[in-house]
């Protein structure tokens, strides 16, 4: 539907004739006449010769908008190059805003054409729709139009010096300072979505771009899988506080972590012999203490999933 009213707009914009300069100075006094009466008296009643500046008003500004609509054209067109959202449809319809908003304010008093006057306006209305809907992160317009005048000037000069400009001569190019244009570089390039899928070396989606950067902080799964760790942990450390004395030595031995002062789990200098001689005890001493402790555990923890 978009592709075939532009298309309609297209075909249509170019067959109304322009406006010469004596009928841009004609229709625009009728706007003036409208806008004047709009603002004393926007609601009305409205008296006869009023309604006829009314209508008289509303068909010059109809006039002058459809003349113009070939200059909203080339400006959508320029700007339509470099919009990764935005389309041809959506920047037409802005710079047709900005067209009538240019009808309405243009004083033919003033001695300018109005298409130098109106093509401000409907640059302002493509450019500010393009600062605001076509970037994840929302520029300036005055920063828009630096990058655009920096990505005209940068390949001119490449081609007229035979390297690449430095960042002091695109911000002379550009009437701004070093710094200015620095920043507005910086902030050029668009945001991406980490869900975006990123092609292989045979050009096919191969995995989301989340998946090919590295975190070098926790994860909110990671951090869950420890906090169940530690719960685990306490837990297990309770039910060895409930065991006997000579229980609990064998597991603190057994098991360093369950003590008092935990460390890493060495099971070769913790093997049951070595406890044994440790505690002065026999090795079988050590392992049929072992399975009681076993048994309590399961006995404790089918109660607690009871």
């Amino acid at each position: 539907m978009a592709d075939s009213s532009t298309q309609f707009y297209l075909n249509h914009a170019g067959r109304v004739p322009l406006l010469t300069p004596a009928e841009e100075i004609t229709l625009g006094h009728s706007v003036q006449r409208m806008m004047r009466l709009l603002e004393e008296k926007p609601s009305g009643p409205y008296e006869m010769t009023e309604r006829r500046i009314l209508r008289t008003g509303k068909r010059a500004k109809d006039r002058m908008i459809l003349a113009n609509l070939r200059l909203v054209t080339l400006l959508a067109k320029k700007y339509c190059a470099r919009c990764k959202t935005l389309d041809m449809a959506d920047l037409l319809q802005e710079g047709v805003i900005g067209l009538i908003r240019g009808v309405e304010k243009f004083d033919p008093e003033k001695g300018y054409k109005f298409s130098t006057y109106a093509y401000w306006w409907i640059r302002q209305g493509v450019g500010r729709a393009v600062s605001q809907f076509d970037r994840s992160i929302r520029l300036p317009i005055n920063a828009v139009d630096v990058l655009t005048k920096a990505r005209y000037f940068i390949p001119r000069f490449t081609e007229a010096n035979g390297r690449a400009p430095r960042i002091e001569e695109i911000a002379e190019e550009c009437g701004v300072t070093k710094e200015v244009m620095t920043n507005y570089l910086l902030h050029n390039n668009n945001a991406r979505s980490l869900d975006e899928a990123v092609a292989n070396e045979h050009g096919k989606d191969r995995s989301a771009l989340v998946d090919l950067i590295p975190c070098e902080r926790e994860t909110p799964w990671e951090y869950l899988d420890k906090e169940a760790e530690r719960e685990s942990f306490g837990q297990l450390k309770s039910f060895a506080n409930s065991l006997s004395p000579k229980e609990q030595k064998v597991i603190q031995l057994r098991f360093p972590m369950l003590g008092e002062d935990p460390e890493v789990v060495d099971f070769f200098s913790n093997a049951q012999h070595v406890v044994a001689q440790q505690l002065g005890v026999s090795r079988q001493y050590v392992q049929q203490c072992e399975k009681r402790i076993v048994h309590k555990l399961r006995v404790k923890m089918a109660l607690a999933s009871a």
